[in-house]
């Protein structure tokens, strides 16, 4: 788990990573030791400091999931997952890139300065409503593998805080905000069925792009900021 962990945390502190995959510190740190000394992950020590995957660590992942998921006879279900996956993933980047940025009245883009209590309760509404979506997939999911059982609590814990008005945990990097889980959610995705992120289908690629204006590559910087 921890190996994955590294896939979908990359360039975090062990205790964030810990947090991730649901162990104790010490016992990743002992799961840390093992990876560098297999060459699968290397420790970065500026900042931001944490550990990548190496090549051979990033294949032998894809290797293991893959025999794992055949194995088990589960990636036709799976691919069907993700495809309800993808069909809530333009909103979730919409909301995210509206909870940022918001047009003005000639139809320009400004950063939102939360001044508009409307505005900002429309797009935490809209939030609320996915998440409430996103549960039974991500019911779905844990039925199907385990390691996905973690999901619905983690989205539906950074909801209830932004219902609570702790509004960083839509989309603030490094901890787990809603966003932070979601694009979580999708590396996981992506490394169970073996698809590299810039071999998504053309339709989510498009979805991407259009929905995630501004945090497209706020998953990215998730990892290094701070």
């Amino acid at each position: 788990m921890v190996h994955l962990g590294v896939r979908l945390a990359p360039l975090v502190p062990r205790q964030r990573l810990a947090e991730v995959v649901g162990l104790p510190e010490a016992e990743v740190a002992e799961r840390l030791d093992e990876l560098v000394a297999r060459h699968w992950a290397v420790f970065h020590a500026p900042a931001p400091s944490g550990w990548t995957l190496t090549p051979d660590g990033h294949r032998e992942l894809l290797a293991r999931l893959a025999t794992e998921l055949n194995a088990a006879g589960l990636r036709a279900p799976m691919e069907a997952a993700y495809q309800r996956f993808g069909d809530m993933n333009g909103e979730v980047l919409a909301v995210c890139t509206d909870w940022q940025v918001r047009m003005t009245a000639d139809g320009t883009l400004m950063v939102n300065d939360h001044d508009d209590g409307a505005y900002d309760s429309a797009v935490i509404t809209r939030l609320v409503d996915l998440d409430e979506r996103a549960g039974p997939m991500c019911d779905d999911l844990a039925a199907l593998l385990s390691r996905f059982s973690n999901y619905r609590h983690r989205l539906g814990e950074a909801r209830q805080r932004v219902e609570l008005g702790d509004t960083q945990w839509i989309d603030r990097p490094l901890i787990d905000s809603f966003h932070t889980v979601w694009f979580e959610l999708h590396e996981h995705l992506l490394a169970t069925l073996g698809i590299e992120r810039g071999q998504q289908a053309p339709a989510e690629g498009a979805r991407d792009a259009a929905g995630g204006a501004v945090v497209a590559d706020a998953s990215s910087t998730s990892h290094t900021e701070e």
